[in-house]
């Protein structure tokens, strides 16, 4: 085992030199060297076949945490079957991290949902390190978009940690936030912390991406078809793709009757994707050319629908 201690003037990257000695009565072919951490990485070698009795150096570069511990090991890996593959164990040691900081956060947060303008919400739970005895650090959270609110959810929950005169606090909200109207689509966020003291520790401005996800239970591509009226051929099709969130085959229906001059075929099916011809024959003049055609499939109700439109327009 190689133990690393960060210290004040020193850099945070190290150079580790090992030796590899081969002890068995055969040569060993090197393919590489695999690293558990990023922060551990192997410089290329100065040979690639280790004969019987002989020995080369296993040259690392350690990048050191800033705070806290850190673990890696760097396994060398060599051709054929072997019971036991030569590692090294690195320990690696940084400072202690000035309080407050957070301990624990999400990478992300993430609000999905079927319908435009359905409000939808998550928890989110934040774990700090402070000082006992402080104001507690974090106040709430920030939108600056506006389309997410953070509000406390539950009390703040505080643990000491014995013999450091710090404690470790977990704050506790909830994200809400309201779908966008129209088609499938993702609005991404940055929620900001709001800090309760003016000195917010190491980690600087904490932000957390966030996003929101339309992801309705029917859709359709294309959601618009325009039509020539003046195509010298007649009738005109086009095919379009109605996709859904299982495997049940939607339900077509129409804001009116479908017109004569409409006729809609399912030609495929698979799975979650199903494909429909259009076929538009050729209308008089004076007969409307614009039609909206409703497929529908059911999100666990009954009498509850979701739905995606097709508008299908004919010019002149």
């Amino acid at each position: 085992m190689i133990e690393l201690v960060a210290t004040d003037g020193e850099p945070t990257e190290r150079d580790v030199v090992c030796r590899v000695i081969n002890h068995g009565s055969a040569s060993v072919r090197i393919k590489g060297v695999h690293t558990s951490c990023t922060c551990t990485v192997a410089e290329p070698f100065e040979v690639e076949e280790l004969s019987a009795g002989t020995e080369m150096p296993l040259r690392l570069r350690v990048s050191l945490p800033t705070y806290g511990q850190k673990e890696a090991i760097a396994k060398l890996l060599v051709e054929g079957e072997t019971a036991l593959l030569p590692e090294v164990r690195i320990v690696m040691r940084g400072g202690t991290e000035p309080v407050p900081y957070l301990l624990s956060r999400p990478n992300e947060i993430r609000l999905a949902g079927r319908r435009s303008g359905e409000i939808i919400s998550q928890p989110l739970q934040i774990v700090t390190v402070e000082a006992a005895g402080s104001v507690p650090w974090v106040r709430g959270f920030l939108d600056p978009a506006g389309r997410m609110s953070v509000v406390p959810d539950g009390g703040l929950h505080e643990e000491p940690r014995p013999g450091t005169g710090e404690v470790s606090r977990t704050y506790r909200f909830r994200v809400s936030g309201q779908l966008a109207d129209g088609a499938s689509r993702t609005e991404r966020f940055s929620l900001q912390m709001l800090p309760a003291l003016s000195e917010i520790g190491s980690d600087g401005t904490v932000t957390i991406p966030a996003e929101m996800i339309l992801e309705p239970a029917v859709r359709i591509v294309p959601t618009q078809l325009v039509v020539d009226g003046t195509a010298p051929e007649w009738p005109v099709r086009r095919r379009v793709m109605v996709i859904t969130d299982a495997d049940t085959k939607p339900e077509i229906s129409s804001v009116a009757r479908l017109p004569d001059w409409l006729s809609i075929e399912l030609t495929e099916s698979q799975g979650r994707i199903h494909r429909y011809d259009i076929t538009v024959a050729k209308i008089a003049r004076s007969t409307p050319k614009s039609t909206t055609v409703r497929w529908a499939i059911r999100s666990g109700d009954p009498t509850d629908f979701d739905y995606a439109d097709l508008v299908i327009d004919i010019t002149e």
